[in-house]
């Protein structure tokens, strides 16, 4: 990685990620890639076919929203709905609690929608689901890495957030191995 790279991922980074984020267990994280170069996009059932990964990919719709957490954290879900999982009403969601300013935990999840009333229209995170009283289950990966190139838990309109999230492994075999990658502008603060 060149000088300028790094010092273009260290500017798109508004939140300090330890070190030790690298050797995190289920889910490792480090900064990396090229700020603005994502876009939203699924990729399920992932395997190794003649050397690369090859998967069902499908384009997704992504946001962000910040939520309160427990003793002053906060946490940064990115949620991502794939046209792919509609039917299923399953989507996922990438989580980052922060911390004053620090990458405190990284986790990520397939929320799926259990409840039998009628879905609204409206986008809705798992945060948003259980304050609603909308019955949902999720099941979290056994395995595999977050690489984020731009990180702003800030709320507002210029906030930009970028990354992926290679090689989760779901027990859900229509999910599989999952390689995922979001692009997104803008963080909406919970209640508004």
């Amino acid at each position: 990685m060149t000088a300028k790279a790094k010092t273009n991922i260290a500017g798109s980074l508004h939140a300090v990620i330890h070190k030790d984020a690298a050797d995190w267990e289920p889910l490792s994280l480090r900064e990396g890639g090229v700020p603005g170069s994502a876009d939203n996009s699924v990729s399920l059932k992932v395997l190794k076919v003649k050397g690369r990964l090859k998967g069902d990919r499908a384009k997704a719709k992504a946001t962000a929203r910040l939520h309160t957490g427990d003793k002053d954290s906060r946490w940064l879900v990115i949620s991502l709905y794939p046209k792919a999982l509609e039917r299923r009403r399953t989507h996922l969601e990438i989580r980052f609690r922060v911390f004053e300013s620090f990458i405190e935990e990284a986790q990520a999840a397939a929320v799926t929608v259990t409840d039998r009333r009628p879905e609204t229209p409206r986008v809705r995170d798992s945060f948003d689901l259980r304050e609603e009283g909308t019955e949902y289950q999720e099941e979290q990966p056994g395995s595999g890495q977050f690489v984020v190139a731009e990180l702003d838990p800030r709320p507002g309109a210029s906030s930009v957030n970028s990354g992926r999230l290679e090689t989760a492994e779901f027990a859900d075999k229509e999910l599989g191995f999952v390689n995922l990658s979001w692009s997104v502008k803008g963080v909406r603060a919970a209640g508004k």
